[in-house]
């Protein structure tokens, strides 16, 4: 350790803590760092991982070689996660100088001397190799994506002996909490975190253990993962006991608040009322043709019916526009809906554009700044805006519909490379389509679109007046029922 000193000035705290426990005990064979996000549990796997191939360069005696000998794994479920993630932390930490990236071979090889293998395993290739490689150490990154089976796998193969010495075989797994209940993959909460044996251990690594954080970390998990209580819990403070609530993006709790929600536009607080008529086209025979009208939150008007043709649809949507006096429309683009966005620009164009058309591309980046770091597409940001922004804050108004109150409810998510949220697709999750749900959701994505609208009724006691809401006082409440009580 003492010719490494990489390891004796950039660890943090926490970091050296894990460290020690790891390669200070014989007896520990795994370690766990898991907790919230921005802990430097990732920075903390490449710099260990390192550090065991110039140990065990040590201890074998090892020289430099064209074939140097594979001594340990690095993995993550799946390749192009690792690729644009771990192994990009791995190039930021650790000197050049000390080792080269086989890309073919997927093989980083540690001066000359020794290699590691990295792979996900979603390769077979890789995963084949484990039933007859022998390693020493294993890293494995975001391990709460891997079932019992999978970890087991790579377990199996820290059996190496060379040049008759064997090694204290090592593991460090980092991870998030898991976002789900399914039992394959909470093992490693049952083995690390309830009943953990001696050859395992636990550190709870957040991000306030990191100095080397942005000083506005705390806030920008809030905006990132706010629009789950439960997994903002999970990532900002590291609770474990939120699994099964947090891989949903609006829970069930937050929709059951804003049914049949007369107190939706008190939060609002519009200077006028916005109105909008929202069209999810159906891309299949089996799925439905959604069209909504709604004052602000609230949906006044809708029609449901199985898919006919686009012109059909345009129509319909026409006829919803003028009569509930719809400022902005916004119309699923993608499929058949980019056929009925493109005649509506041409009729609401020859009208001067009195009306706005709004083509909703749910495959587009989402605003830059945090969203573009955080979500995927603009799906996965219209959804979160949805459930952080309206339904946590208690500003929709949704009829007890009970299909679309079940798929506001059900929508769950994972994330993809790089940490960005997206939404689970329907093929994926075995479920019908969400259309009465998402075509919800475009609509209050597409309230921010309406520029001018009817001014809100004023109450000359209380109430909106000039977009401002004043609450009766307690005084108001209870002259008016007296009064009530005064026969006229």
């Amino acid at each position: 350790m003492s010719e490494s000193p990489l390891f004796q000035t950039n660890f943090t705290a926490k970091q050296f803590e894990c460290f020690r426990a790891l390669e200070g005990s014989p007896l520990l064979v795994e370690a766990l760092g898991g907790g919230g996000k921005g802990g430097g549990k990732s920075n903390l796997l490449c710099k260990w991982l390192y550090y065991k191939a110039k140990s065990l360069i040590q201890f074998f005696d090892l020289r430099v070689s064209e074939n140097p000998p594979i001594l340990g794994f690095l993995g993550r479920k799946r390749s192009t996660d690792l690729g644009v993630t771990t192994l990009e932390t791995w190039k930021k930490d650790i000197p050049p100088s000390e080792y080269r990236i086989n890309e073919q071979k997927k093989l980083i090889t540690i001066n000359n001397a020794a290699s590691i293998l990295y792979g996900g395993f979603d390769d077979r290739e890789t995963v084949n190799k484990f039933n007859s490689m022998e390693l020493a150490f294993a890293g494995i990154d975001q391990a709460e994506e891997l079932t019992r089976e999978e970890i087991g796998s790579i377990r199996g193969t820290l059996r190496l002996k060379l040049k008759g010495k064997q090694p204290d075989y090592k593991m460090l797994l980092t991870c998030n909490p898991p976002i789900t209940d399914e039992p394959d993959f909470v093992w490693i909460k049952s083995e690390f975190i309830d009943n953990p044996i001696s050859t395992k251990k636990f550190f709870k690594f957040l991000w306030k253990d990191n100095p080397h954080i942005a000083s506005n970390y705390e806030q920008t998990l809030t905006d990132a993962y706010g629009f789950n209580p439960d997994l903002l819990a999970a990532y900002k403070d590291g609770e474990w006991d939120r699994i099964g609530a947090s891989n949903l993006i609006i829970p069930r709790r937050l929709v059951e608040w804003n049914i049949e929600n007369n107190s939706a536009n008190i939060f609002l607080n519009y200077d006028f009322v916005k109105r909008v008529t929202a069209c999810d086209v159906a891309s299949s025979g089996d799925d439905e043709t959604v069209i909504y009208d709604s004052e602000n939150t609230k949906i006044v008007g809708q029609e449901i019916y199985c898919h006919k043709d686009e012109m059909d649809t345009v129509g319909r949507i026409v006829a919803h526009a003028a009569k509930n006096r719809s400022s902005v429309i916004v119309v699923d683009m993608i499929g058949i809906g980019a056929g009925v966005y493109s005649r509506l620009k041409e009729i609401y164009r020859e009208q001067n554009n009195k009306i706005y058309v709004y083509g909703y591309d749910s495959r587009v980046k989402p605003p830059e700044g945090i969203m573009e770091l955080t979500y995927l597409n603009w799906r996965a940001y219209a959804w979160s805006t949805a459930s952080k922004s309206f339904f946590a804050e208690r500003k929709c108004n949704i009829p007890n519909d009970v299909k679309l109150i079940s798929q506001l409810c059900s929508q769950k998510f994972r994330f993809h490379s790089g940490g960005k949220i997206m939404l689970i697709p329907k093929n994926e999750d075995n479920v019908e389509s969400r259309d009465r749900a998402d075509c919800y959701v475009m609509l209050l994505d597409a309230l921010r679109h309406c520029k001018s609208g009817e001014k809100r009724t004023e109450n000359k006691k209380y109430g909106w007046k000039n977009g401002v809401y004043t609450p009766p006082s307690p005084e108001q409440i209870m002259n008016e029922r007296y009064e009530e009580l005064i026969p006229s």
